[in-house]
């Protein structure tokens, strides 16, 4: 039931977001689109705290953008969160802010209000956001039980599981209760016999007063059934195997996901918000056509934004709740941190005409790169947007063909893209070969030995482990160690200008070819030189500049003559050739 209605939403001092509007007035599903890390989940996010009366989804330390947190803080340091909603029953129109800071570590919240030109309470306040429910569901993780659980702590479903709601339910908690007490009774035992052995294995510490500790073993306390009710609930779908939901294919997931958004929808009083991270991830076009049409039938009944990588999520010919995001870096300096320079992330809309905003959209948006899920009878699945650019102008540089190249985000989506290609490849007239590219971290060992042995139906796939610039093998490398040193040098410095440091010196960039680095990953290397160099500034961390790197990596490629590297550094164009040939 959509009483209410966001019609303009409003954050400033968000995460990269300074200020940032939405006009969500024209459509009631709002489509935010653009690159990879510009700040479309951080607006979801930014809405799961507004609407959250507790302050335990906001950290200050992270969502309180870096620039002022760690360089003006003042006035400045807190985020603001503005929504005008119409109640469209009563024809009233309501503008409610949420503050959000830190003091002492604690968070702050401070809520105020109008209705017209009249001013709100911080009570009238919350009646007003009382109205709506919302969820959050992210694009790597649905995890639908914890979604079933809040459902059922929201009261949507009509269960009336609730103390205060008549003799019924109150002596139900009462058994519960009582079944609670008697198997407290029958730990007692096992009580003692711990706190036993733990005495004697600290009586000859050197402990003060351990002789009154006790183990104790805790039942948990429920003021209402709904709570026990909620914690016992084990949500699955009893089809032809065993296994839990969170182990279903990603089509059957969303289905269950779809069935209980058109559920609360029809059963809530409250008006629904959902707010849907690319709802797409590992879906194939076709169902991402279904889904994409039915969240347009259910937004005729709650209110949804979306981020999404997939043209199929946006309807050119019709751009009106559709937002397309950029980003730019400002730098700014601070008298109270002298000789530093602070970037200030700037998300932001882009402002054109409609056409601009179509010809911008197929022009950024990513779709030719990697959302147009067409595969290629040869296929690189790389972890991330960096990875693919460098390994596309490696090839340039060696005048090799480049197969079809798609990045998943994380190692950890590879499992969801390939459960992707094997449903998309059923129709093909032709068996898709694959190769996956692992860093050799934790994560990237884990999926890689899972994956390595594993018998596809439909498409054949091969796993390869990146190796450095000299052709080793080694914990924790990843793409850039196996560019050219002296590139990496030239890029590395490029990112210590531009954030106005210090450059590592040549001398110091080359002991990276000493035996003792021999194991050690490129960007930690860089780290430690960079600390070294700025031992005044506050240490910098590589691995948040990998798109600088990437850029430096790249432009340096493009005007290096490597007849000279080639001979120096022969496995880094054997690499790249073995990875591409799919004989």
């Amino acid at each position: 039931m959509k009483r209410f209605k966001i019609l303009e939403f409003t954050i400033k001092n968000f995460r990269s977001i300074s200020i940032l509007k939405l006009d969500t007035s024209k459509a009631d599903l709002i489509t935010l689109c653009g690159a990879n890390n510009i700040g479309k989940t951080n607006v979801l996010r930014a809405l799961k705290i507004f609407f959250d009366n507790t302050a335990k989804t906001f950290n200050a330390s992270e969502d309180i953008p870096y620039h002022i947190a760690n360089g003006s803080r003042g006035e400045g340091f807190k985020t603001t969160l503005t929504a005008k909603i119409y109640d469209k029953f009563n024809k009233k129109t309501f503008v409610i802010t949420k503050e959000l800071t830190e003091k002492d570590d604690e968070i702050k919240i401070t809520l105020k209000g109008k209705q017209d030109k009249d001013s709100l309470s911080e009570k009238q306040c919350l009646e007003v956001l009382n109205n709506f429910q919302f969820f959050l569901i992210e694009s790597s993780n649905i995890n639908l039980p914890i979604l079933i659980r809040e459902i059922i702590n929201e009261e949507v479903l009509p269960l009336a599981l609730d103390g205060r709601r008549g003799k019924t339910q109150l002596e139900s908690l009462e058994i519960l209760q009582k079944f609670i007490e008697k198997s407290e009774a029958a730990v007692k035992k096992i009580e003692y016999e711990l706190t036993k052995q733990l005495h004697s294995i600290l009586i000859n510490s050197k402990l003060l007063e351990s002789g009154d500790w006790q183990l104790k073993i805790k039942f948990p306390e429920y003021n209402y059934l709904r709570e026990a009710i909620s914690n016992m609930i084990e949500f699955t779908l009893v089809d032809t195997n065993d296994n839990a939901l969170e182990g279903k294919g990603s089509g059957i997931q969303r289905s269950v996901l779809l069935a209980l958004i058109q559920y609360v929808n029809s059963k809530s009083k409250k008006s629904v918000i959902w707010a849907l991270d690319e709802p797409e991830a590992f879906l194939q076009s076709g169902l991402q056509r279904n889904f994409y049409k039915n969240i347009l039938n259910e937004a005729k009944k709650s209110q949804f934004f979306i981020t999404t990588h997939s043209q199929i999520f946006i309807d050119i010919n019709n751009l009106k709740g559709t937002f397309l995001l950029e980003t730019s870096p400002e730098p700014k300096f601070y008298a109270r941190k002298k000789g530093k320079t602070f970037y200030q992330l700037n998300t932001h809309i882009f402002n054109g005409s409609e056409y601009q905003t179509i010809v911008k959209i197929k022009e950024n948006f990513g779709i030719e790169n990697n959302d147009a899920w067409q595969i290629m009878p040869k296929n690189l699945l790389v972890e991330g947007e960096t990875d693919k650019k460098i390994i596309q102008a490696l090839c340039k540089k060696f005048d090799f063909d480049c197969p079809n190249v798609f990045f998943a985000g994380s190692v950890d989506k590879y499992k969801g893209y390939l459960s992707y290609f094997n449903d998309s490849s059923k129709d093909l007239d032709f068996r898709p070969k694959i190769k996956a590219l692992f860093d050799s971290d934790t994560a990237g060992n884990d999926v890689y030995n899972n994956l390595k042995n594993k018998n596809n139906e439909k498409y054949d796939l091969e796993c390869l482990k990146i190796v450095r610039f000299d052709g080793t093998l080694c914990n924790g490398f990843e793409l850039e160690d196996l560019i050219y040193p002296s590139i990496m040098f030239e890029a590395a410095n490029a990112v210590l200008k531009k954030r106005g440091y210090k450059i590592i010196r040549k001398r110091n960039f080359d002991k990276i070819l000493n035996t003792s680095n021999s194991k050690k990953p490129i960007l930690i290397f860089l780290n430690e030189q960079a600390a070294e160099a700025n031992s005044d500034k506050e240490a910098i961390d590589f691995n948040n500049y990998k798109m600088l790197l990437c850029e430096g990596i790249v432009k340096n490629l493009n005007a290096l003559e490597l007849s000279d590297l080639d001979k120096q550094y022969p496995h880094i164009k054997s690499f790249i050739e073995n990875l591409i040939n799919f004989d």
